[in-house]
C-alpha cells in the first residue's frame, strides 16, 4: 500500500492528538512525516515522542514549502486556517483543517 506522507501543522491538543492516533496504527494508510508549531515546549514534546524519521519545524510556511509532504492536517488556531490553507493548496493537494474555516462566497 502507498502511504500518504503527512505533515501536521499545529502540536496542541488535536495536534497532538492526530499524531497519536497514526503512532497507534489507527490510519495505516498515512505516514507522519514533518510536524510543525510555534512554540518550543510543543516541538519539544514532539521530538521526545515523534519517530526520529519525522522532520520537525518551527512553523507551517516551513513545513509546507519543505517538500516532504502529500498532505497537511492544519490544526492551529482558528485564525490561522486561512492564511495556511492557501500556502497549502499552491504547494499541496491534500489539505484538513480540524477545525471550519469561514466560507467565502466569489459571486
Amino acid at each position: 500500500m502507498n502511504q500518504v506522507k503527512l505533515g501536521i501543522i499545529g502540536l496542541g491538543n488535536m495536534g497532538s492528538a492526530h499524531c497519536n492516533n497514526i503512532l497507534a496504527g489507527l490510519t495505516p494508510e498515512l505516514k507522519l512525516t514533518a510536524a510543525a508549531d510555534l512554540r518550543q515546549s510543543r516541538r519539544d514534546w514532539a521530538k521526545e515522542t515523534l519517530p526520529d524519521d519525522v522532520v520537525l519545524f518551527e512553523n507551517g510556511d516551513q513545513l509546507i514549502e519543505s517538500g516532504l509532504c502529500d498532505a497537511v492536517i492544519i490544526a492551529t488556531p482558528h485564525y490561522e486556517h486561512p492564511r495556511l490553507a492557501i500556502l497549502a493548496f499552491e504547494h499541496l493537494s491534500l489539505i484538513h483543517i480540524s477545525e471550519p474555516t469561514r466560507r467565502v462566497v466569489i459571486s
